[in-house]
């Protein structure tokens, strides 16, 4: 595991992260294999920014319920890739407005809760099954992309630009009793089943 700690920093650097809530750091940065964990002992003062810069990487994201503070920031050339699941359930504001990657292979779920994105969401993995908990909404100005697995977002609302299948790759996708809030039409591009 990998817990975030010292309030304001950047996700590249090995002295905002440790082996343990609250403990010391040097611990290197998260890879895939990690869990990523923001907690009651991540942040000392209000709206305290982590920034992720070029391609940032974990298995698991959890925002534990007592995160009363955080800001994730970033711009549109930068990318958080997740290969395992989120869970977002305390309080953090997203002015993050890079691509948030859900890749990899299993069985996976996905809470944003309010911390809603601000650029575009991928998901690509061919034997990945994620079942979204929460409404996405996303702005008017990014994409859903979905370029190979299966995604379960049915019952849920659902906010952005567009809906996009690419890849050849084939995609299930259930948005059964959902409410779709797009600007542009679904674009389906190789084999999706929606």
């Amino acid at each position: 595991n990998r817990y975030w700690i010292g309030g304001v920093g950047a996700w590249s650097d090995i002295s905002h992260w440790s082996a343990t809530s609250g403990g010391t750091s040097g611990v290197p940065i998260p890879t895939i294999n990690d869990d990523v964990i923001f907690d009651g002992n991540s942040f000392y003062d209000n709206d305290q920014s982590i920034l992720i810069s070029g391609t940032s990487r974990c298995n698991n994201l959890t925002i534990t319920s007592d995160v009363v503070s955080g800001n994730l920031v970033g711009n549109s050339n930068d990318r958080l890739e997740i290969h395992g699941s989120l869970s977002i359930l305390g309080w953090m504001k997203n002015n993050f407005t890079g691509e948030i990657s859900f890749v990899g292979t299993g069985t996976k779920s996905i809470n944003f809760n309010t911390t809603f994105p601000k650029g575009t969401i991928r998901f690509n993995g061919l034997n990945s099954f994620w079942t979204l908990q929460s409404n996405l909404l996303l702005p008017f100005t990014a994409d859903i992309i979905i370029e190979a697995g299966n995604l379960d977002a049915s019952q849920h609302f659902i906010q952005a630009k567009g809906i996009v299948f690419q890849t050849n790759a084939l995609k299930n996708v259930n948005l059964s009793n959902s409410h779709l809030i797009l600007t542009n039409a679904l674009a389906k591009i190789g084999r999706a089943h929606v």
